[in-house]
Protein backbone atom coordinates (compact mmCIF):
# COMPACT_ATOMS: atom_id res chain seq x y z
CA UNK A 1 0.00 0.00 0.00
CA UNK A 2 2.75 2.33 0.86
CA UNK A 3 4.68 1.54 -2.29
CA UNK A 4 1.47 2.06 -4.06
CA UNK A 5 0.79 5.71 -3.29
CA UNK A 6 4.55 6.50 -3.29
CA UNK A 7 4.41 5.76 -7.08
CA UNK A 8 0.73 6.93 -7.54
CA UNK A 9 1.83 10.25 -8.98
CA UNK A 10 4.02 7.99 -11.51
CA UNK A 11 1.08 5.42 -12.69
CA UNK A 12 0.37 6.11 -16.52
CA UNK A 13 -3.29 6.06 -15.80
CA UNK A 14 -3.19 9.32 -13.95
CA UNK A 15 -0.94 10.88 -16.35
CA UNK A 16 -3.19 10.27 -19.13
CA UNK A 17 -6.16 11.65 -17.21
CA UNK A 18 -3.80 14.77 -16.77
CA UNK A 19 -2.83 15.03 -20.59
CA UNK A 20 -6.38 14.56 -21.83
CA UNK A 21 -7.32 17.56 -19.26
CA UNK A 22 -5.21 19.56 -21.23
CA UNK A 23 -5.90 18.69 -24.35
CA UNK A 24 -9.91 19.36 -23.40
CA UNK A 25 -8.31 23.04 -22.40
CA UNK A 26 -6.46 24.00 -25.32
CA UNK A 27 -9.32 22.72 -27.38
CA UNK A 28 -11.97 24.84 -25.59
CA UNK A 29 -9.66 27.96 -26.41
CA UNK A 30 -9.75 27.06 -29.46
CA UNK A 31 -13.12 27.03 -30.57
CA UNK A 32 -13.78 30.34 -28.36
CA UNK A 33 -10.80 31.44 -30.59
CA UNK A 34 -12.35 30.63 -34.21
CA UNK A 35 -15.55 32.26 -32.56
CA UNK A 36 -14.23 35.47 -31.80
CA UNK A 37 -12.76 35.29 -35.72
CA UNK A 38 -15.70 34.18 -36.63
CA UNK A 39 -17.93 37.24 -35.30
CA UNK A 40 -14.79 39.63 -36.43
CA UNK A 41 -15.37 38.37 -40.05
CA UNK A 42 -18.84 38.90 -40.13
CA UNK A 43 -19.06 42.20 -38.53
CA UNK A 44 -16.27 43.48 -41.07
CA UNK A 45 -18.46 42.09 -43.55
CA UNK A 46 -21.92 43.67 -42.70
CA UNK A 47 -19.60 47.33 -41.91
CA UNK A 48 -18.63 47.05 -45.27
CA UNK A 49 -21.77 46.22 -47.38
CA UNK A 50 -23.31 48.92 -45.20
CA UNK A 51 -20.63 51.57 -46.26
CA UNK A 52 -21.17 50.07 -50.13
CA UNK A 53 -24.97 50.82 -49.65
CA UNK A 54 -24.19 54.12 -48.55
CA UNK A 55 -22.00 54.89 -51.38
CA UNK A 56 -24.77 53.81 -53.94
CA UNK A 57 -26.99 55.40 -52.78
CA UNK A 58 -25.28 59.04 -52.43
CA UNK A 59 -24.09 58.08 -55.92
CA UNK A 60 -20.31 57.80 -54.33
CA UNK A 61 -19.62 54.39 -55.94
CA UNK A 62 -16.37 54.13 -58.33
CA UNK A 63 -18.03 53.44 -61.19
CA UNK A 64 -21.31 55.41 -60.89
CA UNK A 65 -23.86 54.56 -63.25
CA UNK A 66 -24.11 56.62 -66.79
CA UNK A 67 -27.39 58.32 -67.34
CA UNK A 68 -29.29 58.03 -70.98
CA UNK A 69 -30.59 61.29 -70.75
CA UNK A 70 -30.75 64.23 -68.11
CA UNK A 71 -34.05 67.20 -68.26
CA UNK A 72 -33.11 70.24 -66.32
CA UNK A 73 -36.36 72.34 -65.95
CA UNK A 74 -35.36 76.32 -64.85
CA UNK A 75 -38.72 78.16 -63.29
CA UNK A 76 -37.59 81.52 -63.38
CA UNK A 77 -38.37 83.69 -60.89
CA UNK A 78 -39.98 81.23 -58.74
CA UNK A 79 -38.70 79.93 -54.90
CA UNK A 80 -39.82 78.25 -51.57
CA UNK A 81 -41.99 81.64 -50.91
CA UNK A 82 -43.88 80.64 -54.65
CA UNK A 83 -44.82 77.18 -53.73
CA UNK A 84 -45.70 78.03 -49.94
CA UNK A 85 -48.57 80.64 -51.66
CA UNK A 86 -49.38 77.91 -54.25
CA UNK A 87 -49.64 75.06 -51.51
CA UNK A 88 -51.77 77.41 -49.07
CA UNK A 89 -53.87 78.51 -52.00
CA UNK A 90 -54.58 74.97 -53.44
CA UNK A 91 -55.29 73.82 -49.85
CA UNK A 92 -57.76 77.31 -49.29
CA UNK A 93 -59.62 76.68 -52.82
CA UNK A 94 -60.03 72.86 -52.89
CA UNK A 95 -60.95 72.81 -49.34
CA UNK A 96 -58.29 70.50 -48.35
CA UNK A 97 -56.01 69.77 -45.61
CA UNK A 98 -53.76 71.65 -43.97
CA UNK A 99 -50.89 68.89 -44.53
CA UNK A 100 -51.62 68.59 -48.13
CA UNK A 101 -49.33 68.65 -50.20
CA UNK A 102 -48.39 69.66 -53.96
CA UNK A 103 -46.70 66.89 -56.92
CA UNK A 104 -43.62 68.96 -56.63
CA UNK A 105 -43.38 68.37 -53.22
CA UNK A 106 -42.79 64.30 -53.40
CA UNK A 107 -40.03 64.82 -55.90
CA UNK A 108 -38.21 67.70 -53.48
CA UNK A 109 -34.94 66.28 -52.33
CA UNK A 110 -32.92 69.04 -51.64
CA UNK A 111 -32.81 72.82 -52.33
CA UNK A 112 -29.80 75.06 -53.56
CA UNK A 113 -28.97 78.96 -52.93
CA UNK A 114 -28.87 80.86 -55.90
CA UNK A 115 -28.73 84.19 -54.58
CA UNK A 116 -26.49 87.47 -56.24
CA UNK A 117 -23.06 88.37 -54.75
CA UNK A 118 -24.23 91.76 -55.23
CA UNK A 119 -27.70 92.54 -54.44
CA UNK A 120 -30.18 90.94 -52.14
CA UNK A 121 -32.80 90.69 -54.80
CA UNK A 122 -31.62 88.50 -57.25
CA UNK A 123 -32.14 88.92 -61.28
CA UNK A 124 -32.49 86.11 -63.89
CA UNK A 125 -28.56 86.19 -64.94
CA UNK A 126 -26.94 86.18 -61.15
CA UNK A 127 -29.62 82.77 -60.77
CA UNK A 128 -28.62 81.39 -63.84
CA UNK A 129 -25.08 81.68 -63.42
CA UNK A 130 -25.25 80.09 -60.27
CA UNK A 131 -27.45 77.01 -61.76
CA UNK A 132 -25.00 76.83 -64.53
CA UNK A 133 -21.71 77.07 -62.69
CA UNK A 134 -22.32 76.41 -59.68
CA UNK A 135 -20.69 80.02 -58.33
CA UNK A 136 -22.66 82.82 -57.20
CA UNK A 137 -22.33 86.49 -59.15
CA UNK A 138 -23.54 89.63 -59.41
CA UNK A 139 -26.63 90.55 -61.23
CA UNK A 140 -26.13 90.92 -65.28
CA UNK A 141 -23.27 88.00 -64.68
CA UNK A 142 -23.88 85.60 -68.08
CA UNK A 143 -21.56 82.38 -67.06
CA UNK A 144 -18.73 84.86 -65.55
CA UNK A 145 -17.48 84.96 -61.98
CA UNK A 146 -17.61 88.33 -59.93
CA UNK A 147 -14.24 88.78 -61.55
CA UNK A 148 -15.93 88.74 -65.03
CA UNK A 149 -13.55 85.44 -65.35
CA UNK A 150 -15.75 82.70 -67.60
CA UNK A 151 -16.85 79.82 -65.71
CA UNK A 152 -17.16 76.59 -67.11
CA UNK A 153 -21.27 75.43 -67.24
CA UNK A 154 -23.18 72.18 -67.29
CA UNK A 155 -23.28 72.14 -70.85
CA UNK A 156 -20.06 72.72 -71.88
CA UNK A 157 -19.57 69.79 -68.86
CA UNK A 158 -22.17 67.50 -70.80
CA UNK A 159 -20.48 68.09 -74.08
CA UNK A 160 -16.98 67.27 -73.39
CA UNK A 161 -18.60 63.86 -71.86
CA UNK A 162 -20.46 63.63 -75.66
CA UNK A 163 -23.89 64.40 -74.96
CA UNK A 164 -26.00 66.08 -77.40
CA UNK A 165 -26.95 69.31 -75.27
CA UNK A 166 -30.16 71.17 -76.22
CA UNK A 167 -31.85 74.94 -74.71
CA UNK A 168 -35.87 75.30 -74.88
CA UNK A 169 -37.13 78.65 -73.98
CA UNK A 170 -39.95 80.25 -73.98
CA UNK A 171 -38.39 83.43 -74.48
CA UNK A 172 -35.76 84.90 -76.66
CA UNK A 173 -32.85 82.40 -76.70
CA UNK A 174 -30.32 85.24 -76.00
CA UNK A 175 -32.68 86.30 -72.54
CA UNK A 176 -30.32 85.89 -69.45
CA UNK A 177 -31.62 82.14 -68.41
CA UNK A 178 -30.58 80.12 -71.46
CA UNK A 179 -27.75 82.49 -72.17
CA UNK A 180 -26.02 81.97 -68.73
CA UNK A 181 -26.20 77.86 -69.89
CA UNK A 182 -24.47 78.85 -73.35
CA UNK A 183 -22.59 81.86 -73.58
CA UNK A 184 -20.03 83.81 -71.27
CA UNK A 185 -20.11 87.90 -71.30
CA UNK A 186 -20.19 90.62 -68.68
CA UNK A 187 -23.13 91.95 -68.75
CA UNK A 188 -27.07 90.38 -69.79
CA UNK A 189 -27.72 93.23 -72.62
CA UNK A 190 -25.08 92.09 -74.14
CA UNK A 191 -27.58 89.72 -76.39
CA UNK A 192 -25.75 90.08 -80.22
CA UNK A 193 -22.63 88.58 -78.58
CA UNK A 194 -24.32 86.41 -76.34
CA UNK A 195 -26.12 85.29 -79.64
CA UNK A 196 -22.51 84.41 -81.69
CA UNK A 197 -21.21 82.75 -78.51
CA UNK A 198 -24.35 80.63 -78.46
CA UNK A 199 -23.35 79.73 -82.47
CA UNK A 200 -20.02 78.68 -81.32
CA UNK A 201 -18.07 82.04 -81.53
CA UNK A 202 -16.36 81.50 -78.92
CA UNK A 203 -12.92 79.60 -77.45
CA UNK A 204 -14.67 76.31 -76.52
CA UNK A 205 -16.85 76.45 -79.52
CA UNK A 206 -20.18 75.36 -79.74
CA UNK A 207 -21.56 73.94 -76.03
CA UNK A 208 -25.67 73.39 -77.78
CA UNK A 209 -26.33 71.42 -80.51
CA UNK A 210 -29.98 72.46 -80.49
CA UNK A 211 -31.79 75.51 -79.53
CA UNK A 212 -35.84 75.95 -79.52
CA UNK A 213 -37.00 79.61 -78.81
CA UNK A 214 -37.61 83.51 -79.52
CA UNK A 215 -35.02 86.12 -80.46
CA UNK A 216 -33.84 85.85 -83.91
CA UNK A 217 -33.80 89.54 -84.29
CA UNK A 218 -30.26 89.43 -82.40
CA UNK A 219 -29.29 86.74 -85.47
CA UNK A 220 -29.58 89.47 -87.97
CA UNK A 221 -28.79 92.45 -89.03
CA UNK A 222 -30.88 96.03 -88.99
CA UNK A 223 -30.68 95.75 -92.99
CA UNK A 224 -32.51 92.32 -92.62
CA UNK A 225 -35.55 93.55 -90.10
CA UNK A 226 -33.05 92.62 -87.05
CA UNK A 227 -31.17 93.98 -84.30
CA UNK A 228 -27.38 93.48 -84.86
CA UNK A 229 -25.55 96.51 -85.53
CA UNK A 230 -22.94 94.99 -87.33
CA UNK A 231 -24.64 93.77 -90.33
CA UNK A 232 -24.61 90.14 -89.70
CA UNK A 233 -26.42 87.40 -90.39
CA UNK A 234 -25.28 84.90 -88.24
CA UNK A 235 -28.47 82.67 -90.04
CA UNK A 236 -26.51 82.30 -93.06
CA UNK A 237 -23.23 82.45 -91.69
CA UNK A 238 -24.54 79.19 -90.01
CA UNK A 239 -26.00 77.82 -93.52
Amino acid sequence: MGLSNDQSPLLGGDSLTCWNKKQSGIKRNLSYLLNIITIGIIAYLCIFAKHSDNDDNTGLSLNPQKKKNIVMMVTDGMGPASLSAARSFRQFRDKLAINDILTLDKYLIGSSRTRSSSSLVTDSAAGATAFSCALKSYNGAIGVTPDKTPCGTVLEALKLQGYYTGLVVTTRITDATPAAFSSHVDYRFQEDLIAQHQLGEYPFGRAVDLILGGGRCHFLPTSEGGCRADNRNLIRVQR
